[in-house]
């Protein structure tokens, strides 16, 4: 008889994201310290885990050999499993994504099967919406990671059992990664594109005009400063990185501003370090925003989804350290960036401390700090 794993982590794992690498992460330490999993399988499009864990990989493809081959993979390894964990980053509001993360759970255990620092968006249609009814009765503990999501959750499944907690990426702070005092300078930038429906699908003039607008806020910057400007990455794929957007960056800004260039790095607590190294940062994507946070690094939010938003109410961060991403303001955006380069406080109310407590609401526990 084979042997079952003990959980099978779910997630968006092995695109080259530096959100759902932290999640991973996040996910692997909760499972083996709090849950005590001690034979773990994960669902990744890399074949390579973090350091420090012996977990087995369910290979999943890009670019399938068959229709139906990554639906097979995870349903295989469901029914290898005592349980099923959704280690955050999931957003419940696709009746076809949502079915077959069910039809996992009945085959590994739907009552104990987790789904942690998920979110729920309005649904577009009514078997989208009555999906995640039934998704949310079956699952054995479901964990919304903002207040939004809890809302709509508590609204269609009153009897599930549901629970506000929080992103996972702030449990990394107890779990592997450790607060270090350096030196900071300069601004970091993180531009991403903007998916309108298919994720390869943008509004090209919105793009373009992002480019232009920022181009001309890093121009004042520089001429204000002279402190160095770093594009960073949160993203290495070859089709949705975000080195796309730097590269256009750098092609329109020439030689008239140094600008150092930050590639993905697959490692979370490696990048949790460069964060820390900024005086401020210019974020687009939600975790460039929350790793920034982390770190206690002053950041302007530059949103494009309503998670984004959540976010940063969540964390207390003043709409005046917001902005949509498609209508930039250079001048509005330098006066905020100089304002919080001088700061020596993070530009979120809520304490890190906080934060940490509530994340771990995930694993259905309080964080006591020693």
């Amino acid at each position: 008889m084979i042997s079952k794993y003990d959980a099978y982590l779910v997630g968006h794992y092995g695109m080259q994201n530096s959100g759902d690498d932290a999640l991973l992460l996040a996910t692997l330490y909760g499972a083996q310290s709090v849950l005590g999993c001690k034979k773990m399988l994960v669902s990744s499009y890399n074949k390579t885990l973090p350091s420090g864990f012996s977990a087995d990989i369910a290979t999943l493809h890009e670019k399938p050999a068959f229709k139906g081959q990554n639906r097979m993979t995870h349903y295989i390894g469901a029914a290898r499993s005592k349980r099923i964990i959704f280690g955050g980053g999931s957003v419940l509001n696709s009746a076809a994504d949502i079915n077959q993360k069910r039809h996992m759970m009945a085959l590994a255990g739907k009552g104990k099967s987790m789904a942690l620092g998920v979110g729920i968006a309005p649904f577009t249609y009514l078997n989208d919406e009555l999906a995640c009814r039934d998704f949310l009765n079956e699952c054995g503990l479901v964990a919304l990671r903002d207040q939004g999501s809890f809302d709509i959750a508590k609204h269609i499944a009153p009897r599930a059992n549901l629970v506000k907690a929080f992103d996972l990426a702030p449990t990394l702070l107890s779990f592997g990664a450790k607060a270090t005092q350096q030196p900071r300078s300069g601004v970091a930038i993180n531009l991403c594109a903007r998916p309108t429906s298919a994720p390869a699908s943008v509004n090209a003039k919105a793009e373009a005009m992002r480019v232009v607008r920022i181009c001309e806020f890093i121009e004042k910057l520089w001429y204000h400063t002279a402190q160095p400007v770093t594009l960073l990455s949160f993203n290495g794929h070859p089709v949705y990185g975000d080195h796309h957007i730097h590269n256009k960056i750098r092609a329109r800004i020439g030689g008239r501003v140094p600008l150092n260039i930050v590639d993905y790095n697959p490692d979370p607590l490696e990048m949790l370090k460069i964060l820390a190294s900024f005086s401020a940062v210019v974020g687009m994507r939600l975790h460039c925003n929350i790793f920034s946070y982390m770190t206690n690094t002053p950041c302007m939010a530059l949103n494009y989804h309503s998670k984004s938003v959540q976010w940063c109410h969540q964390v207390g961060i003043p709409a005046d350290y917001q902005m949509d991403a498609d209508n930039i303001n250079p001048d509005a955006l330098l006066n905020k960036v100089l304002e919080i380069t001088h700061s020596t406080k993070s530009s979120a109310s809520l304490p890190v401390s906080d934060a940490i407590q509530t994340a771990f609401i995930n694993w259905g526990q309080q964080y006591e700090q020693a």
